[in-house]
């Protein structure tokens, strides 16, 4: 019974987070790819793997210790580029510039890297393979998006942000 928390623990948390987003940004330009049904699938694929992987113990990493580490590693980074990136934008985001300091200082999105960290790091802990079969989905569909954001960006702030774009990563 107790293999069974986990998951639920990380179902109900994506299910929060999820519905926070989407009221936190309800009506802005721009945010239309997070109210769609590829949002939805995006937010909560990875968490019903995680419940394959405790319902089915074949789907799962024999246990060792190296995938908690692993996972603590990934949840951290991604828990500061996500979360700091949350901060940072609605700390500067009336004042209309550029945001380049925080996780903005290495990442161009880092609220997208945030989650693929956050899809790993569960994929570890729980110890399924599953779930890190479905990375590739999420990562493309960010990918499109950060394609999207930044053409707006580059129309917006020019040659300011091509320059940004130029330090950073992803």
């Amino acid at each position: 019974m107790k293999e069974y928390i986990y998951p639920t623990a990380c179902l109900a948390a994506a299910t929060v987070f999820y519905l926070l987003h989407d009221r936190m940004h309800a009506g802005e330009a721009g945010e239309e790819h997070s109210h769609s049904p590829v949002g939805f699938i995006v937010a909560f694929a990875p968490m019903f793997c995680h419940w394959a992987a405790a319902v089915v113990p074949q789907l799962r990493f024999a246990h060792h210790w190296g995938w908690i580490a692993a996972g603590t590693i990934a949840g951290l980074i991604g828990a500061y580029t996500g979360f700091g990136a949350m901060v940072m934008n609605h700390k500067f985001s009336d004042e209309g510039g550029l945001i380049t300091k925080g996780p903005y200082r290495l990442f161009r999105h880092p609220m997208y890297v945030g989650w693929m960290l956050a899809v790993v790091c569960i994929a570890l802990f729980t110890r399924s393979p599953v779930s890190l079969i479905y990375l590739p989905i999420p990562l493309i569909i960010h990918i499109r998006w950060a394609r999207m954001e930044e053409k707006h960006l580059r129309e917006k702030f020019g040659q300011e942000y091509i320059d940004y774009n130029r330090k950073t990563l992803f």
